[in-house]
């Protein structure tokens, strides 16, 4: 028979998940606007130095995640298995079209970003100047 999961267990791996989808612990410590520190004891769930009890992620926290990521309320408290092959939904779907999460971007530097705003709009540009040129023969 399988051992179930306590609350403290699945919420410790949602964690690990957010901060893969996020990229970095930092930007996860940032976002909850805690230090790395913090987030990094519930990470390797550290030995609090009074009780000697590893450190868990309380309900407080959880619904902070949630909130701060943009997350269901529960999500930190349901377990969500290999088969979920979504990303975590740090933005809005409707505002952000894009498979990569915003979060991960940070990553790149002035100049990437740079690169990839002049690709977009030259593609933009492109669809508008081909859209109007339609317009144009359709009228005539």
């Amino acid at each position: 028979m399988q051992k179930m999961k306590t609350c403290s267990e699945i919420r410790h791996e949602n964690l690990l998940k957010v901060i893969e989808e996020a990229g970095s612990l930092q930007v996860v410590a940032d976002r909850l606007d805690k230090s790395h520190a913090q987030i990094s004891q519930l990470k390797t769930q550290a030995k609090h130095s009074g009780t000697g009890k590893p450190r868990v992620i309380g309900d407080d926290m959880a619904r902070l995640i949630e909130e701060k990521f943009q997350l269901e309320i529960g999500w930190m408290d349901n377990p969500h298995g290999p088969q979920e092959d979504r990303p975590i939904p740090l933005q809005p779907s409707s505002s952000w079209p894009f498979k990569i999460s915003p979060l991960r971007l940070r990553v790149l530097n002035e100049e990437d970003l740079n690169e990839i705003n002049i690709v977009i709009r030259t593609l933009v540009e492109t669809r508008e100047r081909d859209s109007k040129v339609k317009s144009n023969i359709a009228s005539a």
